[in-house]
């Protein structure tokens, strides 16, 4: 089809908008995983209703085979070249990037979609829906944009984003196995491929190594596939444990950790032509992966499809593993937590991030001169080599280094500035010790706070208190209380430690 344009602000899009662009060079339509559906349009300066086209304006575009025409908000253009300018435009859904959420609290998937649009401070015309059961809490402290919520969401429940229109789902599953199969030096012919088969694995040996004594062996665990090659990677498990396992829970670990590392495949993606399949594929299907000469059968999701709008066909496929993001590994790490509950807290949160970096695909490092004073002052790092289409980004200048999933502009989720003599803002932090002066928190949680942790000029009446402290048997032969710099401890009204840390018998 030829793309339609229509005005900023058209909400209805059955009818002919401004007209048809009967003119379009070029117009391609691009979608991955759980990222923003973009399209690119080439279009002439004298082409039809080229002095129409503006930044802000809506383009609508069919994005697959198997969609209906989708909208797309134009957000920048180049300037002419040899006669043709370049449209760069999102899914219209990320206009939800402009809509404040009141704070609010959730506890499934399901509250946190529902609460999206029933905390919308202003009128939205999205509607949010999805079939997740996941249960967990999240939280929103302070106002924020419906886009980034939904980042939020993505994040802590998983899933996967399907736009239509001003519809978004997040969907347990989307895709399915159609029967395509792929072969290697048939059908793909990728040189870079090599080095990464010779690297694959049909197994593991799973082991704990304890701090006295020897070591416990698993079982040698197959990977998924067929193989006609035996390579099997020895897997040390021993933070999985705080006591030495059994043989049988090591493999129980070891499946577990099985199904987290596909090591059964190569792990760098494929791309390949539409033509190359010559079969019916879409994003977020699974397809055969062929390794003949080393005897790999193994499977591999579509994670992006480039589509022509004007031939309509796809101009490229792109298989592979998921992109491994916070998506993933946040919903994994809680499932290994509930499999595995003696792994502590910050090996999960080390192993999560390995897995998140490792995961990465694709991507773009660039110097940018972002005030076109002809010095590079900007290093940029993004999920697209274009900036203005990425949605993953990192940005560094001098006045500090921020983290978005909401493109080169941010806001930014993570960063760090000169502010106030050095400031780091993030969500999380995960640490093994933290050495400070002062801790200023709404509510401290943990399972313990060691003697000598807390110093204070003064515990008022009720701060410490029954209900909230258990001192049972921690006064029982004692005459000091252990504490630094302690005035006064209340219990239940009563005195029970002087301003000398000397512990007071109640009566």
């Amino acid at each position: 089809m030829r793309p339609i344009l229509f005005d900023s602000s058209a909400a209805d899009f059955t009818s002919h908008g401004l007209g048809t662009l009967a003119d379009a060079v070029s117009c391609k339509a691009a979608a991955e995983e759980n990222g923003t559906p973009q399209l690119t349009l080439q279009y002439p300066v004298s082409g039809i209703h080229a002095d129409l086209i503006r930044d802000g304006c809506i383009l609508l575009a069919r994005p697959d085979p198997y969609k209906d025409p989708q909208p797309y908000r134009i957000h920048r253009h180049t300037k002419p070249i040899k006669g043709l300018v370049t449209w760069y435009a999102r899914h219209l859904s990320y206009d939800a990037a402009g809509i404040p959420v009141a704070p609010y609290d959730a506890y499934s998937a399901a509250e946190a979609i529902n609460k999206l649009q029933s905390q919308a401070l202003l009128s939205s015309p999205f509607t949010y829906t999805t079939d997740l059961e996941a249960e967990a809490a999240i939280s929103f402290g302070e106002p924020v944009l419906q886009r980034a919520a939904l980042t939020s969401i993505v994040e802590t429940y998983g899933g996967f984003l399907d736009f239509d229109g001003y519809h978004v789902s997040l969907l347990a599953s989307l895709g399915e196995d159609r029967g395509t199969v792929i072969r290697y030096g048939v059908d793909l012919t990728d040189a870079t491929q090599e080095s990464n088969i010779s690297e694959v694995y049909t197994g593991i040996l799973p082991y704990c190594k304890p701090t006295d004594g020897d070591a416990v062996l698993g079982h040698v665990l197959q990977a998924p596939g067929t193989y006609d090659f035996v390579r099997i990677l020895p897997v040390e498990l021993s933070d999985a444990f705080e006591e030495v396992p059994t043989v049988s829970e090591l493999d129980t670990a070891g499946e577990t950790w099985l199904e987290e590392h596909d090591i059964g495949k190569p792990a760098v993606n494929l791309k390949v032509s539409y033509a190359d399949l010559g079969q019916d594929v879409r994003l977020h299907d699974t397809v055969g992966v062929r390794f003949e000469r080393q005897g790999i059968v193994s499977k591999a999701r579509v994670i992006k499809v480039t589509y022509d709008v004007l031939e309509e066909r796809y101009d490229s496929v792109e298989l592979g593993d998921h992109r491994t993001s916070i998506v993933d590994t946040i919903a994994g790490a809680r499932k290994k937590l509930t499999r595995t509950p003696t792994t502590s807290a910050m090996q999960e949160a080390i192993l999560t991030m390995t897995a998140v970096i490792l995961g990465a695909k694709g991507g773009a490092i660039r110097f940018l001169d972002t005030d076109d004073d002809g010095m590079l002052d900007t290093l940029y790092v993004g999920n697209n080599a274009d900036p203005a289409q990425a949605d993953k980004v990192w940005r560094f200048n001098y006045e500090g280094l921020g983290a978005s999933t909401n493109g080169f502009d941010g806001p930014f989720v993570l960063g760090m500035t000169f502010e106030n003599g050095g400031t780091i803002n993030c969500r999380n932090i995960n640490v093994v010790n933290i050495n400070g002066r002062n801790i200023e928190s709404q509510s401290i949680g943990g399972g313990s706070i060691a003697g000598g942790a807390i110093g204070t000029s003064h515990l008022a009446n009720g701060a410490v208190t029954e209900d909230k402290t258990d001192f049972s048997g921690y006064f029982h032969g004692r005459k000091r209380f252990s504490l630094i710099d302690v005035a006064e401890i209340y219990l239940n009204g009563q005195l029970f430690v002087d301003h000398n840390g000397n512990i007071i018998t109640p009566n």
